[in-house]
């Protein structure tokens, strides 16, 4: 008897953020006779039920990186794939697997969310932990954080990491490319509280073999985006935007990406610890504020965002 394992989409099983317009399909076959052979495949993707791509019955024996041939794959979308194999002694068996977009060279990011940093003395030993308050209304299907920095992250749900690794967005040039990672996370109907962790990282800490600091940058910052799809089939579009826009502050009632925000400062607060060159004793309070990292020592104008695991 046939039969498919190991599906994989760019190398991954069922990926979370995949930002490869035409991505990859991979399986391995199992059987239980001898010197069998695949001798034609054939791949479906769908969306939501509806068929997008079928490439028909291809005669090939081969089962890994055969790539999508399909029509634009949309931003931030779950697809479903199926594979059908045939061997050399008439057996077929199928598969299937799913991934889910990211925003394919993000595309949420542009225009929507803005760099917010802190503004204290650019040498303090300390991490800035930058926070956002906000409230669910309704019950939520998914819910999708997109996030990166200038320096390393930890991002947090309601006092919760969002994840077990360390070390985002990873190390790169930073002026040509810049990492981000995507997260499903859980949020409470009512309030919720996004918080992001900041420290310098490759991007602002001592590097190389006659280690300086703010080889790529002198000041941390963060993006994020938070998009929410709800139960009965509605996205919060602003939601894309309101956790960065402002991510920490609020000027005078402004209304911010369809919402009415506090005029009371959200505000940024520094802990120690988390590449901090000593410990700080205390809390210190300050005023977030937005942050341009193109030109000088940041992010060029044509700086790719690039999805990272």
């Amino acid at each position: 008897m046939l039969k498919l394992y190991d599906l994989t989409t760019e190398y991954k099983h069922e990926p979370l953020g995949l930002d490869e317009a035409q991505p990859r399909f991979g399986w391995k076959l199992d059987s239980d006779r001898q010197n069998t052979l695949q001798t034609a495949y054939r791949l479906q993707l769908s969306c939501g039920g509806e068929s997008v791509w079928d490439s028909g019955r291809v005669e090939s024996a081969q089962s890994i990186l055969n790539e999508y041939l399909g029509p634009n794959l949309t931003p931030r979308t779950e697809y479903d794939w199926t594979v059908t194999v045939w061997d050399n002694h008439g057996e077929t068996a199928e598969g299937t697997s799913r991934f889910e977009t990211g925003l394919l060279n993000g595309s949420a990011f542009e225009g929507k969310a803005q760099w917010i940093t802190h503004a204290p003395d650019k040498a303090s030993p300390v991490s800035p932990v930058l926070y956002k308050d906000f409230v669910v209304q309704g019950n939520v299907k998914k819910a999708r954080l997109y996030a990166t920095a200038l320096g390393v992250y930890e991002a947090e749900i309601n006092g919760e990491p969002v994840d077990d690794t360390y070390f985002h967005p990873g190390w790169t040039n930073y002026r040509k490319r810049l990492q981000y990672q995507t997260y499903a996370v859980t949020l409470r109907e009512g309030e919720n509280r996004l918080a992001l962790t900041l420290a310098n990282g490759w991007y602002k800490g001592k590097l190389g073999f006659m280690p300086q600091p703010n080889h790529y940058g002198d000041t941390t910052a963060a993006l994020a985006a938070l998009c929410i799809t709800y139960e009965d089939g509605h996205e919060e579009s602003t939601a894309c935007a309101f956790l960065v826009d402002n991510f920490c502050r609020a000027d005078g009632g402004e209304h911010r990406c369809g919402r009415s925000v506090s005029t009371a400062p959200e505000a940024a607060y520094l802990l120690p610890g988390l590449g901090a060159n000593g410990i700080v004793g205390g809390l210190q309070v300050v005023e977030p504020v937005l942050h341009q990292p193109l030109g000088g020592k940041g992010l060029e104008p044509a700086a790719d965002y690039v999805s990272s695991p």
